[in-house]
C-alpha cells in the first residue's frame, strides 16, 4: 500500500535502468491504477492516469523505442482505463482525454494515422479506442514472438469492438477482416474463431 513510496523508487530505477521495459511498465501501472485509486476528486485521480499514459508514451518509449511491450501498455491503458467503464471516473478520463486531442496535446504520426485510416476506416480521434488501436498498430513491427503479435492485434480488434458496441456499426467489417487476418496468423487460436463468428452475426451472416 506504499503507492507514494513506489513512484519515487520507480522513478529512480528507471533513470538507473532506462532500457528495461518491464520496469517502466510497472511504474506507469503503479501511477495509473494504484495512485489514481486512492484519489477521491476526479481530477486528481486523472491526473495520475495521465501522469502514467506521458510516461509511457514521452519517456519510456524514448528509452526503449522497439519494445513491443511499452507499446502493448500504453495500448492497454486507453483501452481498459479509459475505454471501459472499470473506473468510476472514467466518464471524466475520455473528456478529458478528448480535450487534450482537441488541444494538440496528443501527437500523433501523420503516416501511421493515414495507414490505419487506409487499412481499418476513419477512427475518431478524439476517443480511447482510436489511440489503443494506434499504439498496439505502432508496436506489430517491433513484436518478436507470437505472443506479442497476438497481444497487440487482440488490442487493435477489441478497440474496434469497443466502438461497434457504442454503436459504430460501420466498423463491423473492418473488424471482421482483422479477426479473420489475425486468425491466418495465429490458427491455434480457438477464441478468435468464436470472436468472429460474433462478428459475423452481428453482421447478419
Amino acid at each position: 500500500g506504499r503507492y507514494f513510496e513506489l513512484v519515487q523508487l520507480s522513478g529512480w530505477i528507471t533513470k538507473l535502468q532506462p532500457r528495461s521495459p518491464p520496469i517502466w511498465a510497472y511504474h506507469a501501472w503503479n501511477m495509473a491504477y494504484n495512485v489514481s485509486a486512492l484519489m477521491t476528486a476526479p481530477p486528481e485521480r486523472w491526473r495520475w492516469v495521465r501522469n502514467g499514459i506521458v510516461l509511457l508514451r514521452d519517456e519510456g518509449m524514448a528509452s526503449n523505442p522497439g519494445s513491443a511491450r511499452l507499446h502493448q501498455e500504453l495500448a492497454w491503458l486507453f483501452l481498459h482505463k479509459l475505454g471501459t467503464d472499470s473506473d468510476s471516473a472514467a466518464a471524466f478520463y475520455r473528456e478529458q482525454w478528448a480535450a487534450e486531442v482537441d488541444a494538440g496535446r496528443a501527437p500523433l504520426d501523420p503516416a501511421l494515422v493515414r495507414r490505419i485510416e487506409t487499412e481499418i476506416a476513419p477512427l475518431d480521434w478524439r476517443t480511447p479506442q482510436a489511440h489503443a488501436l494506434y499504439w498496439a498498430f505502432a508496436g506489430l513491427p517491433h513484436a518478436r514472438s507470437d505472443f506479442e503479435d497476438l497481444a497487440l492485434r487482440r488490442i487493435v480488434y477489441q478497440a474496434l469492438m469497443q466502438r461497434i458496441a457504442l454503436g459504430d456499426l460501420r466498423l463491423l467489417a473492418p473488424a471482421i477482416a482483422y479477426v479473420q487476418e489475425t486468425l491466418a496468423r495465429h490458427p491455434q487460436i480457438g477464441a478468435l474463431q468464436e470472436v468472429l463468428g460474433q462478428l459475423q452475426e452481428l453482421a447478419g451472416g
